[in-house]
This record gives structure tokens, sequence and C-alpha cells, in this order.
């Protein structure tokens, strides 16, 4: 996480705090403004209260560094934290209504200050439009569901917030007060028009814009699973903000506000999936790369120590068989020597009955690569040139693997080489593989023992290809794999 995303995340927890102070001392206002006015007062509105208090917490909780973050949740947490616009709209309107009601304007720093908090409760209502239209455009893609639709939204949006700061007269439910920035009437009529579209028109038409391009998506998809409860939440608010006002109060603020709950409900429910979905996967793959390790490990102490070893041992004891007068002695070594070579063969069935655990991922390009990197942490550099088909089938992949990997191995550890230029390519009858180095050249003794350059030639010769040994046309070693891709290739 960059310095950046950390000091957004840490930003948008505090406008998440702040927005739940004011949520509480508009509280504390409002229970004055009953204590007040009594039975009458009905502007303590629910809704307000809720949304200016979840949705910036949700939005900080989508860019919380704690969480596995999508990168296109960055605008949706930015969207959702900005509704805490909705707190200050809740907390001024109080104040404004509390200065007017007690006639204490002098107490609380006089007339401009109810003036200025009326002015701020009239247009901070804004950030509800934005939960029920650009919320389902950019969830949970955070790609915009119409190149023209969303540049619409937000600029109508824009012009929402400033017509309803500029709006002449009094603010919405402060008769009392003028609006110090009011402007010329049409600015209120244009505004009103724009609001209504916003509600009746806007918003359904983004629902019905998210849903198009939801059913353009596979079945069962992620985006499906997330995107659907989110829309059908939308669908609900909007229906909300347009029926409240046929319910009498509380109901008229509940319904909304129970309407938004679930608009909420439906972007932390599926995130909270997805990101246990994707903890446990990431588990999953840890836990896949340490059996990986641990296999090829067990793998090279086989092949490399214990096949050798015993390979080594059986040719010494056979070797102090033949020194032996004593023929039941003798024969006894014998019967050893005969056993550890049976061992030795049983040690090389286990280690080419093992498929390489590298190429369970990506298979042999992939592995190869992984296997080259390895060792050129050395002195070594080993370099590859993959030109193969890139579907093999899964017997060839584990022969090419295992001999070239082998090549190399053997080209950093005895070679003494500075470079080693492995060449993989491949048609349609036949994949070949090169493996030269410009280190100290073959000797040509030694070989066979154990699973060396004989147990390579072997496993080539089992797959019906040949593996040959010499030296390169500028010194070092060339080893060359051929394996047919079709039988009598």
């Amino acid at each position: 996480m960059s310095r950046a995303e950390r000091w957004m995340a840490a930003g948008a927890w505090i406008i998440a705090g702040s927005a739940a102070a004011l949520t509480v001392a508009g509280l504390i206002v409002g229970m004055r403004n009953v204590a007040a006015l009594g039975s009458g007062y009905r502007d303590l509105f629910l809704t307000d209260v809720w949304v200016g208090l979840v949705f910036p917490v949700v939005g900080a909780w989508l860019l919380s560094p704690n969480r596995a973050r999508q990168g296109h949740e960055h605008r949706v947490g930015r969207l959702l934290v900005s509704t805490g616009l909705l707190a200050l709209c809740g907390f001024c309107g109080q104040v404004a209504t509390l200065l007017l009601a007690t006639g204490r304007q002098p107490d609380m720093a006089g007339p401009a200050v109810a003036s200025a908090s009326a002015w701020v409760a009239a247009w901070a209502w804004v950030p509800y439009l934005f939960l029920t239209t650009l919320l389902p455009q950019l969830w949970p893609t955070g790609r915009v569901v119409h190149g023209v639709l969303t540049p619409v939204t937000v600029a109508v949006l824009g012009a929402v917030t400033l017509g309803a700061a500029v709006m002449p007269g009094p603010p919405d439910g402060f008769p009392r007060i003028e609006n110090p920035l009011g402007g010329p009437s049409w600015v209120g009529e244009i505004t009103g028009g724009l609001i209504a579209g916003v509600v009746m028109l806007l918003g359904p038409l983004t629902v019905v814009a998210a849903w198009r391009r939801l059913r353009r998506e596979p079945s069962g998809s992620d985006i499906r699973k997330r995107q659907a409860p989110l829309l059908l939440a939308c669908g609900v608010a909007v229906l909300a903000m347009l029926t409240q006002d046929s319910f009498s109060y509380p109901l008229s603020d509940i319904w909304p506000a129970l309407a938004f709950t679930g608009v909420a409900a439906a972007v932390v429910v599926p995130t909270a999936r997805a990101d246990r979905y994707a903890a446990v996967e990431r588990e999953q793959a840890r836990l896949a790369r340490l059996v990986r390790a641990e296999r090829e490990r067990i793998h090279r102490d086989l092949h490399d120590e214990l096949g050798p070893e015993l390979a080594g041992m059986a040719l010494q004891v056979a070797a102090a068989a033949d020194r032996l007068a004593d023929s039941e002695s003798r024969e006894s070594l014998e019967t050893l020597a005969r056993r550890m070579r049976l061992s030795v063969a049983e040690v090389r069935r286990i280690v080419e009955s093992v498929r390489p655990a590298a190429l369970e991922t990506g298979g042999l390009r992939a592995a190869l690569e992984r296997r080259a990197a390895e060792l050129s942490t050395g002195p070594t550099r080993v370099d590859l040139v993959h030109d193969a088909p890139e579907t093999l089938p899964r017997q060839l992949e584990e022969t090419l693997y295992r001999l070239v990997s082998e090549a190399m191995s053997n080209a950093v550890r005895h070679a003494g080489a500075d470079r080693c230029i492995v060449t993989v390519t491949g048609g349609r009858r036949e994949v070949t593989a090169e493996i030269a180095d410009d280190g100290c050249g073959i000797s040509g003794t030694g070989i066979g023992a154990g699973t060396g350059i004989a147990g390579m030639r072997e496993r080539a010769a089992r797959a019906g290809g040949t593996l040959t040994v010499g030296p390169g046309p500028d010194g070092g070693t060339t080893v060359r794999v051929r394996i047919p891709l079709e039988e009598g290739a």
C-alpha cells in the first residue's frame, strides 16, 4: 500500500469519525429542540442520522489498509465517505432550528450562525442522490455503465448541489431566514426540476442501465454476485424516496432509512464474503507453495544424495567382495551389493514417479523459468529460450522438465560455467532441448553412476527419445535432448 493510499485511508476514517461526532451532536441538539417545541417538532430525520453515520464507515472500511482491497474500490470508497455531508446537514439543521425556536441567538453568535447553518443544511443533503445514481454505476467494477450516463449524472448532481446552495428565498424548513447567497427565481425553478428529474428519472434509469450490463456478465461470476444485491437495494431506495411522502411521520422517515440500510448491506455483505474467499485462496496458495517446496526438497534429496550414495556404496561393497578369498563372506557381500543396487533402482523409480510440483502452476515454460531463476542466483547465469508448444502431453512435460532441470543443475554445480543457455523448441512431431554452458567441459569419466548422465539417457529412451552429451563448439558442454510427439517419430 502506497503512502498516498495510507493517508487516504486515514483521512477516510477521520471523516467517518467526524460524521459520527456530528451525528451525536445533532441528536443532542435535536433533543433540546424536542424539549423546546414539544410534540409539534418533527424535524429529527432518522434517515439523515442513519445514512450520515453508516455510509462513511462503509467507505472507510473499503479503503482500509487491513483488508484485501481491490483497486476499483477506491472510487466507491471515496464516494461513500462523501456521504458524511449528511451528518453535517443534520447537525446544521438542528442548530438552525434551535436558534430560531429558542430566540437565544445572541448567546450563540447571533443570527449569522442560524443563517449559515440553514444554508449548509439546504444543500448538504445531496449525497442521498449519490447512493441511487453514482453508486450503482460504479459498483463493483469501478467502470461506468455507459460512456454518457456517468458524466451526465456527475454534471446534474453538481448542478443540483450548486442550485440548492444559491436557491432564492428562505432555505427549506426555515421560513424566517433568507439565503445569503440566493440567486434569481429561475434558479429555484431549474433546481427543483433537476431534483425531480434525478429522483424520478435518473435514479431508475441508472438501475436499469446497470441491470442491462449485469445481464451480460457470465452466470455465477463475482460481478453478478456483488452487483445484483446492490441493484435490488437501490431500486428499493428509489421507491422509498418516491413514496415516503405517502406515509405519516415517523413511518415516512423510517421507510427510507430501512431502504438505505439495505443499500449499505448490499455493499458490505458481498464484499466481506469476497474478502473471506480471497483470504482462503491466499492461504491455499501459501500452503501449495510450501507443499511444492517440500516435494522438490525431497525429490532433490533422493536424486542428489540418497541415490548416488547408495550407488557408490554398492560399488564399494562389490569391490570388497572381489577382494575376499572366503567364498561365504564374498557371497554375503555380493548379496548385499545386489540389494543395494535394487534400492538404487527403487529410489530411481520413486524419483521418476513423482510429478514435479513446479509443473502444477503454469506448465513447462513457467516451471523452467522458475528453475532458471533459482539457479541464476549464484555465479552462473542461466538464460531460457522457450519456443515449444504451450500444451504438451503430461508425461512429456515431466520428462522434459526433469532432463532439462538436471542438465541445468549439472552445468551450475559441476561445470564452473559463467553462462548456461537453454533452448527448448518444438513442432508437430518432436520437441528438442539444448543446454549449452561455457564451463570446463565433460571428461567422460564417472558417467553412469547413480542417477547421473546414464539415468538421464535412460529417461529419454523410455520416452522414445535420445539424449547426447558432448563438447560445445566454443568449449564447455552441450546436452541435446530429442523427444518425439508421435510414436515412431
